[in-house]
């Protein structure tokens, strides 16, 4: 008894402290990939994207919590009174609805994916790549039954007290006793894969990529009606709900369809603004939708009125620079933002609002311009080129090619890209104008690499040779031999160093045009970056190495040599050489060959990193920009440019002090956090700085 006393005493004691720390701040963002999945109740909504599940207030819309643990993508959720069940790569995972503790782990195969469940009391059933449903014992966690019948992936599955229903890829749909797990039925009659399945008291509901909506009896497996509207022209569907009067269908033509059972009459169209719907969730009352955009949108099912919209989502940074008091950000979205931070904190947008792009592969910032380079996500093969005014927020040329992978170099004037139809010879583009101005040909064998520099266009080439163009005639200027087949080069200032097969790099002056040396290595990969004296690259290994071009000798940092992760972002100056190796930053002295700093904050993984001046900038998948001081090491500033369908100008920055600032659209998403509490920020607070950012970024 007196022990039981002394733990209610301690426990007490733990939440008064916690409560009685003084808060911190937070930032309350959505999530910053495709969200496939989506559940709610009449308190909470919770959805699902990759590695994270992130759980809102269902009446404010504010983000509460954020759950982490997933292996990879949450495919599906579902809900209990008290649970929380994910499905996703790899795992099925059950969380406390309420603290968000990560209670069981389930797991299959070693490759197995989840891509569906369902919850009956405490049976958790699922749809794997396996081919199988299986029925677990949701307190236990434990497998009770695996059901084989379907020829390919279960990608969907539903239940009630006496059915388990399951969707494939094999186009048909089963019906299962729950008890026994005997195969009763197997539904056919769709062209394409089945990817969502409802349930209800005398009918399947089933949504396939044939576009079509089935109805069928659960009693006799026959097809009741199959739903088309006259005039609708449809598009695949990725899922339906059900609730006996009212399906509910979404679908990738960005539409939420809402029908009646007992007409087949298309009643309502809910369009979430360009949106590709992923799923849908239903009670009656109200709908909510997640989408590819990583928001998620609830409404009122009787009106079809918006009642709430989930986000916050900026996807996250993967291109920055830091120039005359101007930040460039380029996002994962196809989004570009350019902060101007003197005299005041102005965020212009760019964002070519007639693609969805899914890949982004490159930005980079010239001058007033901003050239974008991505793939369209409903056409993997085809790769454009945008270039952007950044001072009037235009998009002034789109370029489409259709390949992705292939050797170019562009500016906000040239584009120089390797023909399609003619590997060893280039195409000059004027970019402003979105012409073809000359055809560049000369070397004999296929061009692995192109630059432009000033007034030259440089490509190396498998026929061993580097070869400089004059831009404005097109005339080859220069053919430099060099030794072996040239896979990559880079410059920095007027030096060329390009790296081969035959493990030797070639170092070349462009404004000479000549060879200053040839470097020979063992197995090192091709420099990475270049500082005019240090050439930095990896071996085969994955070891980062820094060389001098001038003596050809390694420097010393024996430390590097335990550095074989996949780091990202390399980048050097006359002092110092950095990386990221997940969320961390390392920055080296290079005269010491010491490391100097360990740059901790982020929490997920550092996509890039850049000097500029005596700041490190990074950016994260955390969606956050980070500048630091680099002869500190010292965090300065956290920065957010956050963007909804609302508000696409949003920003907001804190310093490690709690100082913050931002725009009125940008400060709604930063919080204050207490214990377990979310609280608002203070009309008032002595915290928020106005100008902050110029007074820190000097």
């Amino acid at each position: 008894m007196k022990y039981r006393y002394f733990v209610l005493v301690v426990l007490s004691l733990i939440g008064y402290l916690s409560q009685a720390q003084p808060p911190k701040l937070t930032v309350q963002l959505g999530h910053n990939d495709i969200v496939y999945a989506v559940a709610f109740n009449k308190k909470y909504v919770v959805s699902g994207s990759k590695q994270t599940i992130k759980l809102w207030d269902f009446k404010t819309g504010d983000l509460l919590s954020t759950l982490k643990g997933h292996p990879g993508e949450v495919f599906d959720i579902a809900l209990s009174n008290q649970k929380i069940v994910s499905a996703g790569e790899y795992a099925v995972m059950v969380w406390d609805l309420e603290n968000g503790k990560l209670l069981k782990t389930l797991k299959a195969g070693k490759y197995t994916t989840f891509r569906s469940v369902a919850l009956y009391q405490d049976l958790i059933v699922t749809g794997d790549s396996d081919n199988q449903v299986k029925i677990w014992d949701l307190n236990k966690g434990t497998l009770i039954n695996t059901l084989k019948g379907h020829n390919d992936r279960v990608n969907t599955v539903a239940c009630n007290h006496r059915y388990i229903v399951s969707g494939s890829e094999d186009k048909t749909v089963k019906i299962w006793d729950i008890k026994t797990g005997r195969l009763l039925k197997t539904l056919k009659g769709h062209t394409k894969a089945v990817n969502s399945v409802a349930l209800g008291q005398q009918y399947v509901i089933s949504g396939s990529d044939d576009y079509l909506v089935k109805v069928w009896d659960i009693q006799t497996g026959e097809l009741v009606k199959s739903l088309k509207e006259e005039g609708y022209k449809g598009e695949v569907v990725s899922s339906v709900a059900f609730d006996g009067k009212y399906i509910i269908s979404g679908s990738e033509d960005h539409t939420i369809n809402v029908w009646e059972l007992a007409t087949s009459k298309l009643v309502r169209i809910l369009e979430p603004e360009n949106s590709v719907i992923t799923i849908v969730a239903f009670d009656g009352q109200y709908i909510a939708n997640s989408s590819y955009e990583g928001t998620i949108k609830v409404w009122k099912a009787s009106t079809g009125e918006l009642l709430n919209t989930l986000e916050g989502h900026s996807g996250y940074p993967k291109s920055l620079d830091f120039i005359n008091q101007k930040l460039l950000v380029g996002t994962d979205q196809g989004v570009i933002k350019r902060w101007d931070i003197k005299p005041e904190v102005t965020i212009k947008t760019l964002e070519d609002k007639q693609d969805v792009p899914d890949i982004v592969w490159a930005f980079r910032f010239d001058g007033n311009y901003a050239i974008e380079k991505n793939t369209p996500s409903v056409v993997l093969n085809d790769m454009h080129l945008k270039l952007w005014n950044l001072e009037t927020e235009q998009l002034v040329t789109k370029l489409k090619f259709p390949k992705t992978f292939v050797p170019m170099a562009y500016n906000s004037k040239y584009l120089a890209i390797r023909a399609a139809d003619d590997r060893a010879s280039i195409q000059l583009w004027d970019l402003r104008t979105g012409k073809l101005l000359k055809t560049l040909s000369g070397h004999t064998d296929a061009i692995s690499k192109i630059l432009i520099h000033d007034q030259f266009v440089i490509s190396g080439s498998l026929d061993k040779t580097i070869s400089f163009w004059d831009i404005k005639t097109g005339a080859l200027v220069k053919n430099i031999y060099a030794y072996g087949a040239v896979l990559s080069f880079i410059a920095q200032d007027q030096y060329l160093v390009s790296a081969g097969f035959i493990y030797q790099m070639t170092v070349c002056d462009i404004e000479t045009k000549k060879r200053i040396t040839i470097l020979h290595y063992n197995a090192l990969i091709g420099p990475k970056a270049f500082n005019g004296k240090y050439i930095v690259g990896k071996d085969i290994d994955w070891k980062i190495k820094i060389r001098d071009y001038q003596t050809g000798r390694f420097l010393n940092i024996k430390i590097l040599d335990n550095e074989n992760q996949a780091s990202y972002g390399l980048a050097i100056d006359q002092n110092h050489v950095m990386f990221a190796v997940e969320n961390d930053i390392k920055v080296w002295d290079l005269k010491t060959g010491r490391l100097k700093h360990r740059l901790k904050g982020h929490t997920a993984t550092v996509v890039k990193v850049v000097f500029s001046n005596q700041y490190v900038l990074s950016a994260s998948k955390d969606q956050s920009i980070k500048v630091w001081d680099v002869n500190s090491g010292q965090l300065l500033l956290t920065l957010y440019s956050v963007f909804g369908k609302n508000n696409r100008a949003a920003w907001l920055a804190y310093t490690p002090a709690g100082q913050y600032d931002g725009n009125e659209t940008g400060l709604k998403y930063l919080k204050y956090k207490q214990g377990d509490k979310i609280l608002p920020l203070h009309e008032k607070d002595p915290k928020r700085v106005d100008g902050l950012l110029n007074k820190i970024l000097k």
